[in-house]
Formats: C-alpha cells, sequence, structure tokens
C-alpha cells in the first residue's frame, strides 16, 4: 500500500529548522511553539511542527492538541463573522470600546492596558484588537448563532459561546488554519486532510477528499478578508510589521495573559497566536514561554 500525503518537504524542513536551529526567534529552550500550515483550497496539510526540539515518532504533537486558548484570534470566528453573516453588519458598524461588566459577577473586562477609545468602527476594534467591542458584538450575536457559524468553522465548544468566549477559546493550530483558510477559500471550508491517494498492491487508486460544505456567504468571506488585511496593512494594526510587499495577506493576532497569581512580569503573555493566509496557504502560529514560579528573570 502507498500512502501519497501533500506534505511540501522543503517547506516542512524549513519549519523545523526555525523551530530548532534560530534560538534568536525564541526568548529560551523552554519556549514551546506549533504551526499548521494548509493549502485552503483543497484543505491538504503541506507542513506541521507539534512542538520545538521534539524528535520523538509519538511524542506530543501540539499542533493538534485543542488546549490553548487563541486569545483574540477567535474574533473573526465567535464575534465578527457572525455579526457579517446573521446581523447585516457593515465595517463601520459603531461598538462601545468602554470597559465591560460581566452580568452577575464581579470581573470587568478593558482593553489592553485598560484603555478606552469610546465609539469606534467595528474595523478599527478588529485592526486593533479591541476586547470589549468584541465581547459586546458577541452579546449582540447572541450564543446560537455564535455556535452555528463556529461549528461550521471546525471550532467546537461544551459551553456556550458567551461572555469570555468572545476573546479565547480552546483550539489547536490545526483546526485554526483551516477554519481561517475558509475566509481566504470565499467562504468554502474544508478539514484539514493529510492523505491525497492511496495505491493498492493491484495498481488501484484512491483519492482522498477533505470534507467539504459552504460555512459562509461569499459577501461575508470578503468583508472579513478586507478587514483582516488591515490588521497587516495599517499602521495601528497589531501585525503591522508582518507586512510582505507584493503579497496579498490577511491575518489576525491573539495574546493570552498569565493568571494574575503568576510570579511573571504584568506585561507578560502565556500564549501567542498569528492566524494570517493568502488564496493558497492558511497559517496557524502558537507559542508559549513555559515559565515556572520563579523563571521570571528570564525574560
Amino acid at each position: 500500500l502507498q500512502i501519497h500525503t501533500a506534505l511540501d518537504l522543503d517547506m516542512n524542513q524549513f519549519v523545523n529548522n526555525v523551530f530548532d536551529k534560530h534560538p534568536e526567534f525564541f526568548q529560551n529552550k523552554r519556549q514551546q511553539a506549533a504551526i499548521t500550515i494548509t493549502d485552503p483550497r483543497n484543505g491538504t496539510v503541506l507542513a506541521q511542527n507539534g512542538g520545538r526540539f521534539q524528535h520523538n515518532v509519538v511524542g506530543l504533537n501540539r499542533a493538534t492538541l485543542a488546549n490553548r486558548s487563541t486569545g483574540s484570534s477567535i474574533k473573526p470566528i465567535v464575534d465578527y463573522g457572525p455579526a457579517f453573516e446573521y446581523l447585516g453588519w457593515s465595517t463601520n458598524q459603531p461598538l462601545n470600546s468602554n470597559a465591560y461588566h460581566y452580568a452577575g459577577t464581579n470581573v470587568t473586562a478593558t482593553n489592553f492596558g485598560g484603555a478606552s477609545y469610546g465609539t469606534v468602527t467595528l474595523r478599527r476594534a478588529v485592526v486593533e484588537s479591541m476586547n470589549t467591542p468584541a465581547i459586546r458584538t458577541l452579546d449582540a450575536v447572541g450564543p446560537i448563532k455564535a455556535k452555528t457559524f463556529a461549528n461550521k468553522l471546525g471550532i467546537y465548544q461544551r459551553k456556550a459561546f458567551q461572555g469570555s468566549y468572545a476573546i479565547g477559546v480552546n483550539a489547536s493550530t490545526a483546526q485554526m488554519a483551516s477554519a481561517f483558510g475558509a475566509f481566504s477559500n470565499n467562504g468554502i471550508y474544508r478539514k484539514t486532510e493529510y492523505v491525497k491517494y492511496l495505491i493498492f498492491p493491484d495498481q488501484s487508486r484512491k483519492n482522498i477528499k477533505a470534507p467539504v460544505h459552504r460555512a459562509m456567504s461569499p459577501a461575508t468571506a470578503w468583508i472579513m478578508n478586507n478587514v483582516l488585511k488591515g490588521v497587516i496593512t495599517e499602521n495601528s494594526g497589531t501585525l503591522h510589521a508582518g507586512e510582505v510587499k507584493g503579497i496579498h495577506m490577511a491575518a489576525k493576532t491573539g495574546t493570552v495573559a498569565y493568571p494574575s497569581n503568576a510570579k511573571v512580569p504584568d506585561d507578560s503573555a502565556m500564549d501567542f497566536w498569528t492566524c494570517g493566509y493568502t488564496k493558497s496557504l492558511s497559517i496557524a502560529l502558537w507559542d508559549c514561554l513555559l515559565y515556572t514560579s520563579d523563571a521570571a528573570d528570564e525574560l
């Protein structure tokens, strides 16, 4: 039996070398990372790395492990995508960016640094990754519509999509690469697929195709692409430094803070996400600095 995969050997080796042989991109050897790169046109996995310095055949594959919060990279999937699809919102939809109090709790959500900007457009809220407009957007969408939209993109949660889920849910890089690939692919979602085809001993062939369905309208995908391009092209975008001249790209970043009782610097982030795509590539990258309680001086 011959199993033919979509793995791009050169691309995969490049990723492996960045993870293991370029310490200048990481803060120390304990910093972990994972990445999945797919072709959104057919759902195939072109490259994947489940962890730095991990060469065991049966080692932990962090690229497919859905146990880390996505932070703000989930906002297009849970908040803004459903708002475009079901509420008919535009990119100029006005949103309140002041502090948000979660009903029935003593918890208040704020934007980075506790900043408030008054009423902002949806476009600005996405480009600058504001938290409180995203939470209010999820309130307007409601948990049922948010769940419907997210599920169509392969993102599932046991609890209702409400409250803090607006700014982070647990997902894997494989799930996120496929989800963002649907924006690139005119709203068509394809689940990650590793195998392209099989050749049997009698030389018969079986093609393997990733499950496919329409996850959103073409209009929603177009609007989302337009907004997410600004994350890279606009000066205030959270990934402005990542622009590659001559390539049409779109992206969303996400960060997750350490718990308040963690002995790390106040501005430290536990999880970092970058989900970006072109017409032919969708990439989801996660990394995390694995602190011990007394290792804050390693920053």
